[in-house]
């Protein structure tokens, strides 16, 4: 579980006392539901702040969680992302360690479910992002990834160690590769107007200690648009998201591109559909609730429809998977427009609920 939040308040930090001593700091106890976790407790940490007394630039952040599910499952994650004097550059730094028991379902867009097995596995993931800005809303630079996988478990003779796939016996990744970002999102949490793009390229190489060496390209493209109907006073958004990854040369199964999870593609298990390369899209509508002519501000529902697949070397686009569902929204924190979420999904194998802080996109 990731929880982006962006506040509209301004805590500044005082010159006078040093600066961790004034990062102000919000802890709350969390609760949320995936098919891959089923029911999930934790402890979150929340610090946003400014860096520069009367800047403009949005607020850096400090979030922190340790999560354990009903799957036996434990996660352990810290993001700080830091935004300099007029958002000149952009520093972000995530570290990842968990225990995460999960489904395999094979290599590519027509594995059985029913040959389903059970994972278990240790990983520890480092991610570093640094960022310039070139021009308004548009940043480039480069980042950092390693990945270690390890402590493996696997069914005897199951269809994983039979087959022998790359990464079957824990796998080291290191890679270093450039990146293109554009966002101009009035929300990070819950954006309303605006557009988020990520465009990476990022190589694994021996010499920073991987044991694969491959090539990463990934595309995120997200628009959003707000409409107001001015005659019944209240405003709805539609946002939609085109996502693309590829992946060239012998990577490790845990790096190779997966369908399904709480983000897009709902109403598959993350990693149903799992191959090198992905394309989907998702649409979403997010509307308020109104009773009598009167905009109910603290729930609201979404509806939404996505479309996607795997593939190794060719496109087909029959095989391409649907999905679709409703949503609840629940509003969490009204200062940082933050929802609790209550999605229910279907695909063709039935339907999965989620229950999240934050939008799915």
């Amino acid at each position: 579980m990731e929880v982006k939040a962006q506040r509209n308040d301004s805590i500044i930090l005082d010159t006078k006392r040093k600066w961790y001593e004034k990062i102000p700091l919000f802890a709350y106890p969390s609760l949320y539901y995936t098919p891959e976790t089923r029911w999930a407790i934790g402890l979150n940490a929340l610090s946003s702040f400014k860096l520069h007394r009367q800047d403009s630039c949005r607020k850096s952040l400090i979030v922190a969680f340790f999560n354990y599910t009903q799957n036996q499952q434990f996660i352990l994650q810290q993001t700080t992302q830091v935004f300099t004097h007029k958002e000149k550059f952009n520093l972000r730094l995530s570290t990842h360690l968990s225990h995460f028991p999960e489904y395999y379902y094979g290599i590519g867009d027509s594995t059985n479910a029913s040959h389903r097995e059970l994972v278990d596995y240790h990983i520890l993931r480092i991610e570093a992002r640094f960022l310039y800005q070139v021009t308004r809303f548009w940043f480039t630079g480069m980042q950092y990834r390693f990945v270690k996988q390890y402590q493996m478990h696997l069914k005897p003779n199951g269809l994983m160690e039979s087959s022998q796939i790359a990464g079957y016996n824990g796998s080291t990744i290191a890679g270093l590769g450039l990146m293109l970002v554009h966002d101009s999102r009035d929300n990070i949490a819950n954006a309303k107007r605006g557009m988020y793009v990520e465009s990476i390229f990022l190589p694994t190489f021996p010499w920073l200690g991987s044991q694969y060496n491959y090539q990463n390209c990934r595309l995120d493209f997200r628009k959003f648009h707000n409409f107001t109907l001015t005659k019944a006073n209240y405003s709805w958004v539609l946002a939609w998201q085109i996502y693309a990854n590829w992946v060239f040369g012998k990577a490790p199964y845990k790096q190779l591109s997966e369908l399904g999870g709480e983000s897009l593609m709902r109403g598959y298990y993350r990693g149903r559909y799992r191959d090198k390369h992905l394309l989907a899209g998702q649409v979403e509508m997010r509307l308020p609730l109104v009773y009598d002519s009167q905009r109910i501000d603290w729930v609201g529902f979404a509806t939404f429809v996505g479309v996607g697949n795997v593939w190794q070397r060719q496109i087909i686009l029959p095989n391409f998977k649907t999905t679709y569902g409703v949503g609840l929204r629940i509003k969490f924190s009204p200062k940082d427009n933050l929802n609790f979420r209550i999605d229910y999904a279907l695909s063709h194998e039935g339907g999965l609920f989620y229950i999240e802080l934050g939008e799915a996109f």
